[in-house]
């Protein structure tokens, strides 16, 4: 993978966590004042939110690493 596809990549990751960060800021706010089975909702929705930003912030990590180790 050269470093501008790197850099895509990374940009494109990077957007997608904004996204997802948003997101889950606006669904804990959401979730304060829903009732139970929309706050269960919002619950299973800010979980997996949360998996796929864990999952884009490791991905983030290798790629980053990925260009460390083409720039040495």
């Amino acid at each position: 993978m050269s470093a501008l596809e790197l850099e895509k990549t990374i940009s494109t990751q990077s957007d997608r966590l904004a996204t997802i960060n948003q997101q889950i800021q606006r669904l804990q706010q959401q979730q304060l004042g829903t009732r139970l089975q929309r706050g269960m909702q919002l619950a299973q929705e800010l979980e997996q939110l949360s998996a796929e930003r864990e999952e884009l912030v490791e991905q983030l990590r290798q790629s980053n690493q990925r260009i460390m180790f083409n720039w040495k």
